[in-house]
């Protein structure tokens, strides 16, 4: 799954506790995400996971956030 979120980033952009990534909106990838969110969040109950639409845009956001530390983790272990 994270494969394939990757190979649908539009961009990634380092927030203050985390990563702002950016995809073209649709409904498969909107579920897509909410998959994601669902695995994670099982293992990972550090993370907190925010999604959000832009109608005018048509891109759809997924942020990563954490305490200190998430950068990396998300660099090393879950290459993202």
């Amino acid at each position: 799954m994270i494969a394939e979120l990757k190979s649908l980033t539009v961009s990634k952009v380092e927030i203050a506790h985390g990563y702002r990534y950016a995809f073209s909106g649709s409904d498969q990838l909107i579920d897509l995400l909410t998959a994601f969110i669902k695995a994670e969040r099982q293992c990972c109950h550090f993370m907190e996971f925010s999604l959000s639409t832009n109608g005018t845009s048509g891109h759809t956001y997924l942020e990563l956030t954490g305490p200190e530390g998430l950068k990396q983790f998300i660099d090393k272990e879950i290459e993202f």
